[in-house]
Order: C-alpha cells, then structure tokens, then sequence
C-alpha cells in the first residue's frame, strides 16, 4: 500500500452535494461520500474509482442513526416504540424488497433530483448497510467518537 505524506494532502470540509460536485468536476483528488452520491459518481464517470468502502476504512462505523433523548422516551413511550417499529420494518423491507422502497426513499430524499433508478442501485450498493440493531454499533460508535 502506498502512502501519501500528510504534508501533500489538503483535508477540505464540504457538505455532501459540494463533494459530489467537486468530484465530477475534478476539482478534488479524492473524497469521502455516502450513497446515492457514490452510485451517482460513478454511474456519471465510470473513470471514479472506489479505493475503500466506509467499511473498511472504519469498521461497522455508525452512518444515519436514529435517536431520541431520554426525557422524550419518559414522555412519549408509545411513540418511541412506533419510531423503532417502523425501523425495523423499513430496514426488513430495503433488504428484502429494495424495489419496492426505492419510490418512497425517492420521494422523500431524491425530491424529484435522483431519479428512482439511481435510489434502487444505492439502497443495494455495497457501501450501503442498514441495520435496525443500535448494539450492533456500540463499539464503533465509542471509537469513532474517540477519534473524533
């Protein structure tokens, strides 16, 4: 593996559709993107190569999470339940139907902007990974944070 000094590397923040941009403009070397923007990317420039999944890089790190504060679990218990049932439902449902979740993921995320096509090929890419399980990223979790 090479490696490439820090020195000779410049970090840059930018939000998710700058990157996207910065990417197939060629304005940057490399990035860090979630899906779509990577199925995106790479369907727009089949040149883009993916050097590592997020996965690699920073094993089961934590990517969306859902939460709630425990003051808002003591006061709406039924509706913190009904928030992880629907969840665990929607996570059971992108990994046996994708198909069928892509419209809605579309018309909540895509607004018209990511064609449902694009939303399918991203809900099934390797770089994506749901889970309905929080014990499951504990661990990674902590570490990330301690990184951080």
């Amino acid at each position: 593996m090479t490696r490439t000094d820090k020195a000779d590397a410049t970090v840059v923040p930018m939000g998710i559709d700058a990157t996207q941009q910065a990417v197939l403009v060629g304005a940057v070397e490399g990035a860090t993107i979630r899906e779509p923007a990577v199925t995106i990317v790479t369907q727009r420039d089949p040149g883009i190569k993916i050097v590592a999944l997020g996965g690699e890089m920073f094993p089961n790190q934590p990517g969306t999470v859902v939460a709630v504060t425990a003051a808002f679990l003591q006061r709406h218990p039924d509706k913190v339940q009904a928030l992880v049932t629907g969840v665990v439902k929607a996570v059971a449902l992108i990994k046996s139907d994708p198909a069928r979740v892509a419209p809605h993921v579309e018309q909540a995320l895509g607004k018209g902007i990511v064609d449902v096509a694009t939303i399918a090929k991203a809900l099934v890419s390797p770089a994506s990974k749901f889970t309905a399980d929080p014990r499951s990223i504990i661990e990674a979790t902590a570490a990330l944070q301690r990184y951080q």
